[in-house]
């Protein structure tokens, strides 16, 4: 076999020779940015192109990058596979949104995320890959719930001037700056004005033990709707049960009692145990009793078993992220105030939902999804 003989790369310096610029102007023009082009006349920047067409030349990005002095490349770091079955489809759906709001608004703007995954519990070494890509010409980094390790990482490559945005932190409270995170607060009240539109006034919360203080949050603002609109809540909780048996036995027996008319649960796994148990119990989701859940936008149980969902949009999560980082290299200050994204309300089978996502006037406003 004849051996493949390898093509010789045209540089940029030879594109910079051949058309009698430096190489930075070179690279400054052939990075096709409107703010670089603008400081040179069209004549020669016809020239340079004209001269890398001919010569065949096609660009390193990252060479580029280093010689233009403003990199075009930012880490995002998502997290990886956990293994068990209920996690995993989660977490693509989830993440996934998340890459496409990112994607969207870097796409527009020329820049390219170097991607990267950890889990929250993240080995050294882990940690110290995605360091080293944050120290290797990335202008800024985006990184979705780190677990304590990383997040200490974050936090020192802030204070050092390296923009950084964190997507839903496990704790928004300590995260008073440089955040991007949903407004629990307000998809409890949500939840709580859209029974009350729907006539109902005996209402079960269903938590779980991890006492997140997402989930805490969430409760809060249901509980306040209920003082608000006069109506009564009893509250449940049941182990995190991701990848364990359902439905929980104690909330099946609650839901055959009869004793409520709404329920809510705070997080994927107790709203999915809790219309598994309201179907065991012989109930009707959506009929002689009502249930809203969160973060259950991408989960279907059957034909008929979409479950009204509280959330928000982890698209949108993505791209206010991309722009506040880009704020902050942009700005030259590697600081913004914490962003809580408003609530929305994806129209399911177990709840009705009113055009106006749910809302009662003077409310917090949401929009609806069908």
């Amino acid at each position: 076999m004849t051996p493949r003989r390898r093509v010789t790369r045209v540089t940029l310096a030879e594109v910079a020779r051949q058309s009698g610029v430096s190489l930075t102007t070179a690279s400054l023009i052939l990075s096709g940015r409107k703010e670089h082009l603008d400081q040179f006349h069209p004549d020669t920047i016809e020239r340079v192109r004209d001269c890398a067409q001919t010569l065949g030349y096609r660009a390193n990005l990252f060479a580029s990058s280093l010689l233009a002095g403003r990199s075009t490349f930012f880490a995002l770091v998502i997290h990886g596979h956990r293994g068990d079955q209920f996690s995993s489809w989660r977490q693509r759906a989830y993440d996934g949104e998340l890459l496409i709001g990112v994607m969207e608004v870097a796409a527009a703007r020329q820049i390219y995320p170097v991607l990267a995954t950890t889990r929250p519990e993240a080995a050294p070494e882990e940690i110290g890959a995605i360091e080293r890509i944050m120290a290797g010409g990335v202008f800024g980094t985006i990184v979705r719930s780190p677990g304590p390790q990383l997040e200490s990482q974050i936090r020192r490559r802030s204070e050092q001037g390296h923009p950084v945005v964190v997507v839903f932190p496990e704790r928004m409270a300590d995260w008073p700056e440089n955040a991007v995170d949903a407004d629990n607060l307000a998809a409890g009240r949500l939840a709580g004005d859209l029974l009350a539109r729907q006539g109902r006034s005996r209402w079960l919360l269903i938590a779980d033990d991890r006492h997140s203080e997402s989930q805490m949050l969430r409760r809060e603002g249901f509980q306040e709707a209920a003082r608000r609109h006069g109506a009564s809540v009893q509250i449940v909780e049941i182990p995190d049960v991701e990848g364990a048996e359902l439905p929980d036995r104690t909330l099946a027996r609650l839901f055959r009692s009869g004793g409520m008319d709404a329920a809510l649960g705070v997080s994927l796994g107790t709203s999915v145990n809790a219309l598994q148990a309201c179907v065991e119990a012989g109930r009707e989701p959506g009929g002689d009793i009502l249930l809203i859940g969160c973060d259950c936008v991408h989960w279907q149980y059957g034909a008929n078993r979409r479950i009204t969902s509280i959330d928000v949009s982890w698209a949108d999560a993505g791209r206010a992220a991309i722009r506040r980082l880009l704020e902050q290299e942009q700005g030259g200050v590697c600081r913004f105030p914490s962003e809580l994204l408003a609530p929305r309300v994806v129209a399911g089978d177990t709840c009705p939902v009113p055009a106006d996502g749910g809302s009662s006037p003077g409310a917090h406003a949401a929009s609806i999804e069908g």
